[in-house]
């Protein structure tokens, strides 16, 4: 099942939780497929940049909003700050909402996507839901899914060191760094105010000590070390990150000496 698939099986449900809950931008086919061909919270607009505007307005009318925005049209226009969820199928549209203030927020697998949109609907702004890649076969049952925006989770706790990242390159890594003991953590939402640009993590992590993990859940990043991981299968891209290891952990730095993350 793709991110896309996981997230419209999640508005469904939304759907039948939420009575003011209104879609836009749902075609006849879209319709067909959820079986929701008579509902009339399934509105099709164009897809250009009215559709915020109209998300606005239905907010203001006592709505809650999900805007599909699978056309990059829909990011033309400017993005009103008031509440609604947006399902984004490409990145750059994500980054200028994001520079709009927008919070964008990244599901790992599948699994984690009904719990970022119920999450999402409950915000006092806009976000965007990244849908823009592939979804891993694997699932994380251990970590849970995320039920609120914010603050980054665990997936796997480790002594050795603590890897930060997003997105689906993090279900590959939990998998062929089950024995290397080394702590994972998905920072999964950024915030229109955060340094880290939207797809800034999809090819690289962020390092550091494992005795540096309290400060990363309460959103300190800044002194963890960018590591951009190499071409190729998860295997690889954990092998590459556990051989760099020892050089960029040195057991003789301080951690005011470290080098300071871009992120």
């Amino acid at each position: 099942m793709s991110f896309r698939e996981a997230a419209l099986r999640a508005v469904n449900q939304a759907l039948d939780l939420h009575r003011d809950l209104v879609v836009l931008g749902a075609e006849e086919a879209l319709k067909r497929y959820l079986g929701r061909d008579d509902d009339p919270r399934l509105v099709s607009t164009p897809p250009g940049p009215t559709r915020a505007s109209i998300a606005a307005g239905l907010h203001h009318g006592g709505k809650q909003v999900v805007t599909l925005a699978h056309d990059e049209r829909v990011a033309d226009g400017p993005l009103p700050p008031t509440p609604q969820v947006i399902l984004a199928t490409a990145l750059l549209p994500t980054r200028r909402w994001w520079a709009s203030g927008a919070t964008v927020v990244r599901p790992v697998t599948t699994g984690d996507v009904p719990g970022l949109l119920s999450a999402a609907l409950e915000a006092d702004g806009p976000v965007v839901l990244r849908l823009d890649e592939d979804a891993p076969l694997a699932d994380l049952p251990a970590a849970g899914s995320p039920q609120e925006l914010g603050l980054p989770r665990v997936l796997v706790q480790g002594s050795r060191a603590t890897v930060v990242g997003q997105g689906p390159v993090l279900a590959g890594l939990q998998q062929s760094l089950e024995d290397a003991d080394v702590g994972l953590v998905d920072l999964h939402t950024l915030p229109g105010s955060s340094t880290t640009v939207p797809g800034a993590l999809d090819r690289t992590v962020l390092i550091g000590r494992a005795s540096q993990t309290a400060g990363i859940l309460d959103g300190d990043v800044g002194r963890l070390i960018p590591f951009g991981l190499p071409a190729g299968t998860d295997a690889a891209k954990a092998m590459t990150l556990l051989h760099e290891l020892p050089g960029v952990l040195d057991p003789g730095q301080t951690d005011t000496e470290m080098p300071r993350s871009e992120h």
